[in-house]
């Protein structure tokens, strides 16, 4: 059984944001690392706006990243930033993944809201598909 949905559907407490990562990220919320708009702020940081801007509403700039990243750019520097989101983006996103499979025992003390059979669940889990705010 699917301990995140003992009755049949999703219950609140099966949010991945609130999942605390651990190495490089400890004590960091998933959220903060692989939402979108953690995505879009690499992307303001990376002075990227004005360009994304000129194409796309704000919620839609990570589809305009890739654009940038491997389609025609007259900036090289434009280019090897967008490269270096995606990279950074796919690090985090490897990271969080690992602490799902892996369990680590500082992210399961942080999630108190799951028991054991929450994060075997996760450990036994051979394919994700990432919705919502990714």
């Amino acid at each position: 059984m699917n301990p995140f949905a003992p009755h049949g559907y999703l219950e609140p407490l099966n949010s991945l944001n609130r999942v605390m990562m651990t190495d490089e990220y400890e004590g960091i919320q998933a959220v903060q690392l692989i939402s979108a708009d953690a995505l879009i702020m690499m992307m303001e940081e990376a002075g990227l706006a004005e360009r994304l801007s000129e194409k796309y509403p704000k919620r839609e700039w990570p589809r305009g990243l890739t654009e940038i990243a491997f389609g025609e750019c007259p900036s090289a520097e434009r280019q090897r930033a967008a490269r270096r989101i995606i990279d950074e983006y796919a690090e985090r996103v490897r990271s969080f993944v690992l602490v799902l499979l892996d369990g680590p025992a500082a992210a399961r003390q942080a999630r108190v809201d799951w028991d054991e059979s929450h994060w075997d669940w996760w450990a036994g889990v051979d394919r994700i598909v990432f919705s919502g705010g990714l």
